[in-house]
């Protein structure tokens, strides 16, 4: 289009007139199973002068969509020897979700941490800031990229568990808020005082979890690992930092979790 044919009336035309070809050329296009079996014009029927390479590869990227399909994340079919392609979305959901958990996605989609934080501790504005920042709303769009990814989310969300609390003292000061996620042995947790954003335990993989407030113990294939609160010497070591290591609980702490039988799906419950 020139400069002299491109004033607003004269873009709303030319708009248009593309639109009503479009609406003839795919007029005749018949779908079965979400995808169209009859091909489109030929490209050079489209396009007039030629287009520059990067527009036409994605001229190109979108005829083979309509005329073969978007490729599939899920329920894939192979034939006969055929072997699923080395991607992302073909690893199991367990991986998929710890991939995206780990990249940033955020999994709360309904802001229920944040809902949670804030009914319990309105004036506690700091701490709520430092939720919002690592739970953005933008870090929810990474499991709309794929039917699969988005799957695999909500199966996380039925199997997986959660736990969260906040770190009070007696007079009901709040100094921060722990929360944490569980799919398939992969634990991804925040504290507010120490983490930015959604952190992996470095741990086993976790077969179980229990938690006492702001103590934690899980039991995985190589022993029992804790992390949190260790003032009592509770986790059977004596740095009172928190990072995730093997655990011994003392016979002076509250029962073993391997005493306990194990916690429903979705609830981490205390001792």
């Amino acid at each position: 289009m020139s400069s002299a044919s491109s004033s607003p009336s004269a873009i709303r035309d030319a708009l248009s007139s593309v639109f009503r070809e479009s609406l003839t050329a795919t007029a005749s296009h018949c779908y079965t199973n979400e995808r169209p079996v009859s091909r489109i014009p030929p490209r050079h029927a489209l396009q007039d002068p030629p287009l520059k390479p990067t527009a036409q590869a994605l001229l190109d990227r979108a005829c083979s969509i309509l005329t073969s399909g978007p490729p599939l994340s899920m329920n894939v079919e192979l034939a006969d020897g055929e072997e699923l392609p080395v991607a992302m979305h073909t690893l199991n959901q367990g991986a998929v979700w710890a991939c995206l958990m780990g990249g940033g996605a955020n999994p709360d989609l309904e802001d229920r941490v944040l809902d949670e934080a804030r009914e319990k501790w309105p004036d506690e504005t700091e701490m709520y800031d430092k939720l919002r920042k690592a739970l953005t709303p933008e870090a929810k769009c990474l499991w709309f990229l794929c039917r699969k990814f988005f799957f695999t989310l909500n199966v996380a969300e039925k199997d997986g568990e959660s736990y969260q609390c906040s770190d009070e003292d007696e007079c009901g000061n709040c100094y921060g808020c722990y929360h944490h996620r569980m799919y398939m042995g992969r634990l991804f947790m925040l504290d507010t005082t120490k983490h930015t954003a959604l952190t992996r335990a470095r741990m086993p993989r976790a077969l179980e979890v229990y938690s006492n407030w702001i103590t934690h113990i899980a039991r995985t294939p190589k022993g029992l690992w804790g992390w949190g609160e260790n003032y009592y010497g509770q986790l059977g070591f004596k740095s009172l930092g928190s990072s995730t290591r093997p655990a011994s609980p003392s016979p002076t702490a509250p029962r073993s979790p391997s005493a306990r039988p194990a916690c429903p799906p979705g609830i981490s419950t205390g001792w």
